[in-house]
């Protein structure tokens, strides 16, 4: 199982990348992320795009190494690395660079399968979600979505800048593509999710979803109808990222616990802030 994961990680590197090789880079789309700072450094110097993502991502490794967790950290470092060869390693020319509609479509599609094959390995491949991370054990009133869209939003910016308006409105295509397909995959059709446990070990999952996760955690006070026993529930609200991290969180805790999932269409308040 943990092969697979592991398989699951590098696949969702090699996706990613396509995506960019394809039809990110050959459109001079930057589409947020440390890969749309690569990309802008590129566009700009002709620096490889893999190697600046790599160096832009060991020092925010370094940096949030307390906050990620060992595993997640490694599985991270992992997908970084992968994702930053098969971008400049893979000698493959886009068939549709002179679409850059086309290309910011298909791109954001592809690097959003990529990413989500990587969050659901119980990893990443990098970029502003570790950055995000980072400014939001500092500054816990902001929100990690808050954080990341105004990183993106600042890249795309930039973006405009340098290669002309146009090509900053296509990367923001490219930006919405890969949040839905992120979204679609990991989540369904809803863009947040609640989860409710019930376990022997609620104590021990919350303080680690705290800890690991820095969600919060609202326990409820119940008892089985026919047993008549004490059960406390747990429900915390968790972002598209987080996922495949609870899920290995509880099963490490309790592989007997209870889990059931309800969408949660509309959320407002500290950490979020979504709407469907």
């Amino acid at each position: 199982m943990r092969i697979f994961k592991y398989f699951l990680l590098v696949l969702g590197a090699f996706i990613a990348a396509m995506g960019y090789v394809l039809f990110i880079l050959p459109a001079s789309l930057a589409p947020g992320g440390v890969s749309g700072i690569a990309a802008l450094i590129n566009f700009i110097t002709g620096f490889p795009v893999g190697i600046s993502i790599l160096l832009i991502n060991i020092p925010l490794f370094l940096l949030s190494r307390k906050h990620l967790g060992m595993e997640f950290g490694i599985k991270s470092l992992i997908g970084t690395i992968a994702l930053s060869v098969f971008i400049d390693a893979v000698p493959i020319k886009s068939p549709v660079e002179n679409d850059p509609l086309v290309c910011a479509v298909f791109g954001g599609v592809l690097t959003g399968l990529g990413l989500a094959l990587a969050f659901s390995s119980g990893g990443s491949t990098g970029g502003v979600d570790i950055l995000g991370k980072l400014v939001h054990a500092r500054r816990p009133e902001m929100s990690l979505g808050s954080i990341m869209l105004a990183t993106d939003a600042v890249i795309v910016l930039c973006s405009m800048l340098v290669s002309g308006i146009m090509t900053g409105l296509y990367s923001l295509i490219a930006v919405f593509f890969s949040t839905k397909t992120i979204d679609y995959i990991l989540n369904g059709f809803s863009s947040a999710k609640a989860y409710c446990i019930i376990s022997r070990e609620n104590d021990k999952i919350a303080h680690r979803i705290m800890q690991e996760l820095e969600r919060g955690v609202t326990v409820l006070e119940g008892h089985g109808a026919y047993t008549g026993n004490k059960n406390n529930m747990l429900i915390c609200l968790i972002q598209r990222q987080d996922i495949s991290r609870l899920k290995q969180i509880v099963k490490a805790e309790d592989t007997g616990s209870f889990v059931f999932v309800l969408p949660a269409s509309e959320v407002m308040g500290n950490g979020f802030s979504i709407k469907n």
